[in-house]
């Protein structure tokens, strides 16, 4: 993959800024191109939802209650027949709550910017943490161009962008020892908690073992600040969000994710549905009892977030832009790998991303995605493989060079 991707850059590039400013345009493109312009049946932009809870909010109104965003979201265009609700936890008031000033269309601009500029950030960041002695400087942006959840993402306007940041962010400042922003950072991954539930575990008990208590008290101090904000405009939001998880039927919904396609298989026994999750918890458990002493956060982070995507109960196909450092940890890997084998496994890749494309220009939903965090899985397990048998053959190479 690096190798193609290598050999189809420009051998003189610009500086990393021209490199954010072409990928920039290449992404915001294809998702101006995937935006609706007014949402539709069947044709939903997402931040309906952040700019509706925004707007009840600022009004004192409850931000997860049915019928009044229903009917603030027909007032959009919105026609489906039940309304598209925040699933996001309070502490998210004050990512959105400014929005709910603008009219709808300046804020849904704003917002594809801001998330815009925070994949270009969090790209830069991941490729300074897993860049390879010697890789061209264009491959980091033509991965991140080519990884179709990133367009996704910012054509339905979701908030998975700023948790991939908070992902960059942590991996960026752990790497430079520097733990109270790392621990800030991961108040954007509390945005989506659910997507990277074995991360939380991780940090707990790497926090245990290695006495690193400011990172969690930087995570737990932002939080809590941010929460008590959102508490300020409305007292009850809390007690409000309960019961959307309760009394909202949320937590009893389908997404294609693996426990997903269990509950369809055996739909009478829901609890199916979190079975993967408790095996990954048994699995992470294991692999902590054997890798603690020896834990490096650029190492274990893309193999959490692998597992925690393939086994969380709820999670859609935006949400795997997170991926995006299993992405260039793979990349990285094949750096030691022969041309023809990095080139296949590009076309791999490039494969499993055009077909995504199809499936969504075919207007598939739902469990037609379900496949993909395999796929993802599968492509990463492989580069693993070909990256430690690159190495091997290059260290041998060398201390044949050395006898001789």
């Amino acid at each position: 993959m690096s190798l193609l991707f290598r050999h189809a850059a420009v051998a003189h590039g610009g500086q990393w800024i021209s490199a954010m400013r072409r990928l920039a345009i290449a992404v915001f493109l294809l998702a101006a191109a995937l935006t609706p312009g007014k949402p539709t049946r069947g044709n939903v932009n997402d931040f309906i939802a952040y700019w509706t809870a925004a707007h009840e909010v600022i009004e004192g109104h409850d931000p997860y209650a049915a019928g009044p965003v229903l009917g603030l979201e027909r007032q959009l265009g919105f026609a489906q027949p039940k309304p598209l609700i925040m699933r996001n936890p309070p502490w998210a008031v004050p990512v959105i709550v400014l929005f709910g000033l603008l009219p709808f269309g300046a804020a849904q601009g704003l917002w594809l910017l801001g998330n815009l500029i925070a994949v270009l950030i969090a790209t830069r960041w991941l490729w300074g943490v897993y860049q390879a002695k010697g890789e061209s400087r264009w491959t980091p942006w033509l991965a991140t161009a080519v990884f179709f959840p990133v367009a996704v993402a910012l054509a339905i306007g979701q908030m998975s962008p700023l948790v991939l940041l908070g992902i960059a962010g942590f991996l960026h400042f752990e790497k430079k020892q520097k733990l109270g922003r790392a621990g800030a950072f991961l108040y954007l991954v509390a945005l989506k908690p659910h997507l990277v539930f074995l991360l939380w575990i991780g940090l707990l008990l790497w926090s245990i073992q290695k006495s690193k208590g400011r990172t969690l008290a930087a995570l737990g101090f932002v939080t809590l600040s941010a929460s008590l904000i959102a508490i300020a405009l409305d007292h009850a939001i809390f007690a409000q969000y309960l019961g959307l998880l309760t009394s909202g039927g949320v937590l009893a919904e389908l997404s294609p994710t693996l426990g997903g396609v269990l509950r369809l298989w055996v739909p009478q026994y829901q609890w199916v549905q979190a079975l993967p999750a408790v095996l990954a918890l048994i699995w992470f458990l294991i692999r902590w009892g054997r890798a603690r002493d020896e834990w490096q956060w650029l190492e274990e982070m893309p193999i959490l977030l692998l597992a925690s995507l393939l086994t969380t109960s709820y999670g859609w196909f935006f949400d795997q832009i997170v991926l995006l450092p299993c992405v260039f940890q793979a990349v990285e890997w094949l750096t030691t790998s022969r041309r023809s084998v990095s080139v296949g496994v590009a076309t791999m890749y490039v494969g499993v991303n055009v077909t995504v494309l199809a499936l969504i220009l075919e207007h598939r939903t739902t469990f037609w995605y379900a496949w993909t965090v395999p796929a993802w899985c599968g492509l990463y397990g492989l580069c693993r493989v070909l990256g430690r048998s690159g190495s091997t053959t290059t260290a041998s190479t060398a201390v044949a060079t050395l006898a001789d």
